[in-house]
Protein backbone atom coordinates (compact mmCIF):
# COMPACT_ATOMS: atom_id res chain seq x y z
CA UNK A 1 0.00 0.00 0.00
CA UNK A 2 1.02 3.62 -0.41
CA UNK A 3 2.20 4.31 3.13
CA UNK A 4 5.00 6.45 4.53
CA UNK A 5 6.25 5.52 7.98
CA UNK A 6 8.99 6.63 10.36
CA UNK A 7 10.67 4.41 12.93
CA UNK A 8 12.90 4.97 15.95
CA UNK A 9 14.40 2.27 18.14
CA UNK A 10 12.97 -0.39 15.82
CA UNK A 11 9.35 0.69 16.37
CA UNK A 12 7.04 2.58 14.04
CA UNK A 13 6.31 6.04 15.48
CA UNK A 14 4.49 7.81 12.64
CA UNK A 15 2.54 6.78 9.55
CA UNK A 16 0.81 8.57 6.68
CA UNK A 17 -1.51 6.15 4.92
CA UNK A 18 -2.77 6.19 1.33
CA UNK A 19 -5.77 8.33 2.39
CA UNK A 20 -3.45 11.03 3.79
CA UNK A 21 -4.28 10.26 7.42
CA UNK A 22 -1.47 10.90 9.92
CA UNK A 23 -1.13 8.39 12.76
CA UNK A 24 1.33 8.95 15.60
CA UNK A 25 2.08 6.04 17.94
CA UNK A 26 -0.41 3.79 16.15
CA UNK A 27 -1.08 2.08 12.83
CA UNK A 28 -4.86 2.24 13.33
CA UNK A 29 -6.83 5.31 12.32
CA UNK A 30 -9.36 6.86 14.69
CA UNK A 31 -13.13 7.27 14.45
CA UNK A 32 -14.20 7.77 10.82
CA UNK A 33 -15.53 11.30 11.45
CA UNK A 34 -12.23 12.44 12.98
CA UNK A 35 -9.49 10.21 11.62
CA UNK A 36 -7.23 12.62 9.71
CA UNK A 37 -4.97 12.82 12.79
CA UNK A 38 -4.80 10.03 15.36
CA UNK A 39 -2.42 10.12 18.32
CA UNK A 40 -2.06 7.09 20.57
CA UNK A 41 0.00 5.95 23.54
CA UNK A 42 -0.56 3.36 26.21
CA UNK A 43 -0.94 6.07 28.88
CA UNK A 44 -2.21 9.64 29.13
CA UNK A 45 -2.10 11.26 25.70
CA UNK A 46 -2.44 14.84 24.53
CA UNK A 47 -1.47 17.68 22.27
CA UNK A 48 0.36 20.81 23.37
CA UNK A 49 -0.16 24.12 21.60
CA UNK A 50 2.65 26.43 22.71
CA UNK A 51 2.35 30.11 21.85
CA UNK A 52 4.06 33.30 23.01
CA UNK A 53 3.48 34.74 26.47
CA UNK A 54 1.32 37.58 25.15
CA UNK A 55 -0.18 35.63 22.24
CA UNK A 56 -3.06 33.21 21.72
CA UNK A 57 -3.24 29.45 21.23
CA UNK A 58 -6.06 28.47 18.87
CA UNK A 59 -8.03 25.58 17.45
CA UNK A 60 -10.40 26.60 14.65
CA UNK A 61 -13.28 24.74 12.99
CA UNK A 62 -13.78 25.80 9.39
CA UNK A 63 -16.01 25.05 6.44
CA UNK A 64 -14.40 27.53 4.07
CA UNK A 65 -11.05 28.65 2.67
CA UNK A 66 -11.85 32.06 1.19
CA UNK A 67 -10.64 34.34 4.01
CA UNK A 68 -14.16 34.92 5.33
CA UNK A 69 -15.61 34.02 8.73
CA UNK A 70 -16.25 30.53 7.30
CA UNK A 71 -12.61 29.88 8.23
CA UNK A 72 -13.35 30.29 11.96
CA UNK A 73 -16.99 29.32 12.48
CA UNK A 74 -16.11 27.54 15.71
CA UNK A 75 -13.02 27.85 17.89
CA UNK A 76 -11.28 27.32 21.17
CA UNK A 77 -8.84 30.10 21.98
CA UNK A 78 -6.56 30.59 24.98
CA UNK A 79 -5.40 34.17 25.54
CA UNK A 80 -2.10 34.07 27.44
CA UNK A 81 -2.08 37.85 27.92
CA UNK A 82 -5.41 37.72 29.79
CA UNK A 83 -5.32 34.19 31.27
CA UNK A 84 -8.65 33.51 29.57
CA UNK A 85 -10.13 30.76 27.41
CA UNK A 86 -12.76 31.59 24.80
CA UNK A 87 -15.23 29.30 23.06
CA UNK A 88 -16.68 30.51 19.78
CA UNK A 89 -19.57 29.49 17.54
CA UNK A 90 -20.97 31.28 14.51
CA UNK A 91 -17.63 33.13 14.18
CA UNK A 92 -18.16 34.93 17.54
CA UNK A 93 -16.99 34.34 21.08
CA UNK A 94 -19.90 32.89 23.07
CA UNK A 95 -18.26 31.86 26.37
CA UNK A 96 -15.24 33.41 28.09
CA UNK A 97 -13.71 31.85 31.18
CA UNK A 98 -11.23 33.97 33.15
CA UNK A 99 -9.07 31.94 35.50
CA UNK A 100 -7.08 34.78 37.04
CA UNK A 101 -8.15 33.66 40.50
CA UNK A 102 -10.15 30.91 42.16
CA UNK A 103 -13.38 32.82 41.51
CA UNK A 104 -13.61 32.64 37.73
CA UNK A 105 -15.64 34.98 35.58
CA UNK A 106 -17.37 33.64 32.51
CA UNK A 107 -19.55 35.40 30.01
CA UNK A 108 -22.07 33.50 27.91
CA UNK A 109 -22.17 35.95 25.02
CA UNK A 110 -20.24 38.95 23.79
CA UNK A 111 -22.78 41.56 24.86
CA UNK A 112 -22.52 40.48 28.53
CA UNK A 113 -26.17 39.40 28.86
CA UNK A 114 -25.24 36.55 31.24
CA UNK A 115 -22.15 36.44 33.47
CA UNK A 116 -20.94 34.30 36.33
CA UNK A 117 -18.73 36.15 38.81
CA UNK A 118 -17.35 35.20 42.20
CA UNK A 119 -20.42 36.81 43.79
CA UNK A 120 -23.04 34.95 41.73
CA UNK A 121 -24.95 34.79 38.48
CA UNK A 122 -25.87 38.05 36.75
CA UNK A 123 -28.37 38.62 33.93
CA UNK A 124 -28.87 41.80 31.93
CA UNK A 125 -32.38 41.85 30.49
CA UNK A 126 -32.07 45.37 29.08
CA UNK A 127 -30.55 46.32 25.74
CA UNK A 128 -29.08 49.63 26.87
CA UNK A 129 -25.97 48.22 28.57
CA UNK A 130 -27.15 48.83 32.13
CA UNK A 131 -25.36 46.93 34.89
CA UNK A 132 -26.19 43.28 35.29
CA UNK A 133 -28.75 42.20 37.88
CA UNK A 134 -27.70 39.48 40.32
CA UNK A 135 -29.89 36.38 40.22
Amino acid sequence: ADTISAETGGSERARIDSSGRLMLGTTTEGFAGADELTIATSGSTGITIRSGTSNDGNIYFSDGDDGSSAEYQGYVQYEHAHGRINFGTGASTRVKIDGANLNSTWTVNTDNKIQWRDTGLYINSSTNGCPLDRV
